[in-house]
C-alpha cells in the first residue's frame, strides 16, 4: 500500500526516467509529494512522460541527453538544485537493452555502450549529487538494473556492468556511512515495473534510515 506523502516537498531526479520502470519510480514518488527531474536520451518518450506526470498533477522538469556525458550530469542536477533549492534522491536505472550474444561475438561498441550507459552514468551522477546531499546531511541513492548482477549466458556487457553497479553503490554507501547519505541498489529478474517501484520507492524514503549498501531482489524466486 502506498503511503501518503513520504517525498512530500523534497526532489527527485530519476536518470531513465522514461523507460517503464524509470518512469513507474517517478510516479509513484511524484504521487507521493516529490518534485521529480526526469533525465533520459530519449527526447520523443521524455516529452510523453513529462506531459504524463503533468497531468497527474506531479510536478516535474525534463533534461535530454546523453547519461554518459559529464555536461549533462552537471546540468540536471544544477538545474533541480537552482529551481527546487534541494535535491534528496537520485535515481539512476541501468539497461540491459544491446545485441545479445556469446561473449566473443559482442561488438566492443555494445559492450562500451552499455558500460556507458550502466556505469559511467552513475559515477557521472552520483559525483554531482552527493555534494549538494552532503551540505544537507540528507540524501538517498537507489541504482535499478533489470537482473540479479551474476553472470547470463549471452549477456556478457549486461552482466559485467550490473555487478560493477553493485560494487559502485557499496563503495559510496561506505564512503557516505554517517553522513545522512544511504545508497542501495534494486535488482529485478521478471517482475513488474511497479514492484520495482515499490522496492526503490522504499530505498529512496526518509523510512529508510538504516539500510545501505544493499542489493535488494525485486525478483519471483528464481
Amino acid at each position: 500500500m502506498e503511503q501518503e506523502n513520504r517525498f512530500e516537498s523534497q526532489a527527485a531526479l530519476i536518470v531513465g526516467g522514461a523507460s517503464g520502470t524509470g518512469f513507474a519510480i517517478a510516479r509513484r514518488l511524484g504521487t507521493e509529494g516529490a518534485r521529480v527531474m526526469l533525465v533520459d536520451h530519449d527526447g520523443a518518450a521524455g516529452e510523453s512522460c513529462a506531459n504524463a506526470l503533468d497531468s497527474m498533477g506531479i510536478e516535474g522538469r525534463l533534461v535530454i541527453g546523453d547519461p554518459a556525458d559529464p555536461a549533462v550530469s552537471t546540468f540536471a542536477v544544477r538545474s533541480a538544485v537552482q529551481i527546487w533549492g534541494r535535491l534528496d534522491v537520485l535515481v539512476t536505472l541501468a539497461t540491459g537493452a544491446g545485441l545479445e550474444s556469446p561473449s566473443w561475438e559482442t561488438p566492443v561498441e555494445v559492450f562500451d555502450r552499455v558500460y556507458a550507459t550502466n556505469m559511467r552514468g552513475l559515477f557521472l551522477f552520483a559525483g554531482a549529487a552527493v555534494p549538494w546531499m552532503l551540505k544537507r546531511g540528507y540524501g538517498r541513492i537507489v541504482c535499478v538494473v533489470p537482473h540479479a548482477p551474476g553472470g547470463g549466458a549471452r549477456r556478457a556487457a549486461f552482466s559485467a556492468t550490473a555487478a560493477g553497479v553493485g560494487g559502485m553503490v557499496k563503495s559510496l554507501a561506505k564512503e557516505l556511512a554517517g553522513s545522512g547519505v544511504l545508497a542501495n541498489c534494486v535488482a529485478g529478474d521478471g517482475g513488474s515495473a511497479e514492484a520495482a517501484a515499490s522496492a526503490a520507492a522504499f530505498l529512496a524514503s526518509p523510512e529508510c534510515t538504516f539500510t545501505t549498501g544493499s542489493v535488494w531482489y525485486a525478483g519471483g524466486g528464481g
